[in-house]
């Protein structure tokens, strides 16, 4: 999407298949690991306007976005957090957070909706829905995962926060079955 829209591209990866397939697609790749401050340095980080980061491990995505944020503070950072715990422990350092289990879900969700047989208006409707109230509550349940203390998901104002959630998801899967 970024190179049909004119966005001058360059990948790093550690999967060398990965690279030969960008290669051939002439878009500029690097193999290594993207967390080498060096490697960045080589693939132009101080060119950038944004960073897109999609990286399976949590810890180095994390640093990653940190070390970028510090050191190249005008770069926008995208990057892909695997769950709501993941998202909140980069919160502070990435512009955009896309939580990869978060549109997964909805995209399951809506599959399994339609193959019961509910209508595809009466889904948009729903997803959208579950995107407002996610949007509505995420600074309440992030507040309620900073407060806490040992496991975080087990926290009493964090369960009450996503009970509410789920309340009103019902409430609007109610009001768009009728």
């Amino acid at each position: 999407m970024l190179r049909a829209s004119g966005i001058t591209t360059v990948t790093i990866d550690y999967q060398i298949a990965q690279i030969d397939a960008m290669r051939m697609k002439n878009v500029r790749s690097y193999f290594g690991d993207v967390t080498s401050p060096h490697l960045l340095r080589t693939a132009g980080i101080e060119q950038a306007t944004a960073l897109v980061i999609a990286i399976d491990d949590k810890v180095s995505t994390t640093q990653l976005v940190s070390h970028v944020k510090q050191m190249y503070p005008d770069i926008k950072v995208i990057t892909r957090a695997f769950d709501r715990s993941h998202y909140y422990q980069k919160a502070k350092g990435a512009d955009v957070i896309v939580c990869e289990t978060f549109y997964s879900a909805l995209e399951l969700g809506s599959l399994s909706l339609s193959t019961l047989g509910i209508k595809p208006e009466a889904i948009d409707a729903l997803k959208s829905a579950y995107i407002d109230i996610e949007n509505d509550h995420k600074d309440k349940l992030y507040g309620a995962w900073q407060t806490a203390s040992g496991d975080k998901h087990l926290s009493p104002q964090y369960r009450e926060w996503l009970i509410n959630i789920e309340k009103a998801l019902t409430e609007a899967a109610t009001h768009h079955r009728q």
